[in-house]
């Protein structure tokens, strides 16, 4: 009899209370127990595993969330695509007025002459008229156009050239912040990264003192790639500071920007984040 009796069943806690007041607290926490039972097991399970994984799962996060952080600290700011692409959009063609030439006129340069006594004249004069004769002839060739016209319409030839103006082009020492081919890294965007990333030295009384954020650097790139006037645009702290300037003044020469196809100076800012792991 014993063994077809199931004390989990129901029917035990009817014998036990049978006769007596069930709606006393005692019935109703035993009829419960088994639910409280399970709903008891089920936390302790969950908990014991959320003990074991949770840690790895935020070590994790913690390491990819610095792994971008990284990445794009080093990703340069200065200059905007989509500012880059309205200002090209806004730039309107100019229109050169096109003005024919002036028609020169006719001219002909004439050598005055003047009759001097032979006594007058010695060797050493008759070698200087001699030179001066030759130079006369260049500059007359120089001066004299037979192809004008003779209305009086025409231009002097000798008007014209007065006032020609010196068109050589003068060397441009402006320092643009934004140009239209943009200086750059020597092998580009990843290369440049790769190359901060592999020098940058933390410097160790910074990383001992839990110093860490982000450094800011603006320099000029010159016409021949060099890198020069370097500072701090966004200071974090002087240790931080130095080591930023010394990291972008080290860098190899950059292929520089071009503005109407001349090669000029150009401003870029790169930031720099020195992160504690």
């Amino acid at each position: 009899m014993t063994k077809d009796f199931d004390l989990q069943s129901p029917k035990w806690l009817e014998i036990i209370f049978e006769g007596k007041n069930k709606r006393y607290g005692a019935y109703q926490l035993r009829n419960d127990s088994s639910n409280r039972h399970i709903k008891a097991l089920v936390i302790v399970i969950i908990l014991g595993c959320a003990a074991i994984f949770l840690p790895r799962v935020i070590e994790n996060m913690i390491i990819k969330s610095g792994e971008v952080k990284q990445e794009e600290a080093f990703k340069q700011t200065d200059f905007d695509t989509q500012t880059d692409e309205q200002k090209k959009d806004d730039q309107q063609p100019i229109e050169i007025p096109t003005t024919p030439p002036p028609v020169l006129a006719k001219s002909i340069m004439v050598t005055e002459a003047r009759i001097v006594e032979d006594s007058k004249l010695q060797e050493q004069n008759l070698a200087q008229a001699n030179d001066a004769l030759k130079n006369l002839d260049a500059e007359i060739s120089s001066r004299t156009n037979l192809e004008g016209v003779t209305d009086g319409s025409g231009v002097n030839l000798d008007d014209f050239r007065s006032n020609i103006v010196d068109t050589t082009a003068k060397e441009d020492k402006k320092i643009y912040t934004w140009v239209q081919v943009k200086p750059s890294f020597p092998g580009g965007e990843e290369a440049r990264l790769k190359w901060l990333q592999d020098n940058l030295v933390y410097p160790s009384q910074a990383s001992e003192a839990g110093i860490q954020g982000l450094v800011q650097v603006g320099f000029v790139v010159e016409k021949d790639g060099s890198i020069t006037d370097v500072k701090v645009v966004k200071s974090v702290h002087s240790l931080l500071d130095r080591e930023a300037v010394r990291l972008v003044k080290g860098m190899p020469k950059w292929i520089p920007g071009k503005q109407n196809g001349n090669t000029v100076r150009a401003y870029f800012t790169q930031p720099i984040r020195f992160v504690l792991k």
